[in-house]
């Protein structure tokens, strides 16, 4: 059974978005495809964002499917700390924020744990929903990969 989100953005996919989603799923599978003929797919960051009630913040984005952390790619110069909040303050319109701790460094990618996170969610181009989960009740369309990540976090926070 799926957990109902505390708060949620948007309710499902409205009908006039369903051709930009089709579009931007198709191009990020072009943009994959070009990482892989590459053979590089570059650095990237995860934050696992917690408001100050401890509530778990995830995002559904236009172009995949599932729940997911945010997170993206590091730019050119830009440490993996400061790229985890720049992310946090485009997908999810992150105000402000407490602590934030690195959980852990995934070969190219960083895992960051943000406390008491802030934030006004907007609907972009990329981000479909926003909305807050307690963190021991994940919904079911949470990816494998976001499933690791917030336990990787909370793990860190049981020890602290």
């Amino acid at each position: 059974m799926d957990a109902a989100p505390a708060a949620s953005y948007a309710a499902g996919v409205q009908p006039g978005r369903f051709l930009l989603r089709t579009a931007l799923t198709g191009l990020q599978q072009l943009r994959l495809a070009w990482w892989r003929l590459r053979g590089s797919r570059g650095r990237g960051a995860l934050a696992v964002p917690l408001t100050p009630e401890g509530q778990l913040i995830l995002i559904r984005l236009t172009y995949a499917r599932g729940w997911r952390v945010p997170g993206g790619g590091i730019g050119r110069g830009e440490g993996a700390e400061a790229a985890a909040l720049r992310e946090l303050c485009e997908e999810i319109g992150m105000t402000g924020h407490g602590p934030v701790v690195c959980v852990d460094r995934m070969g190219a990618s960083s895992l960051f744990l943000v406390r008491d996170v802030v934030y006004s969610p907007r609907r972009t181009f990329e981000v479909e929903e926003v909305a807050e989960f307690p963190p021991d009740a994940l919904p079911a369309g949470a990816t494998s990969s976001t499933r690791r990540c917030v336990a990787a976090a909370l793990a860190l926070v049981r020890r602290a």
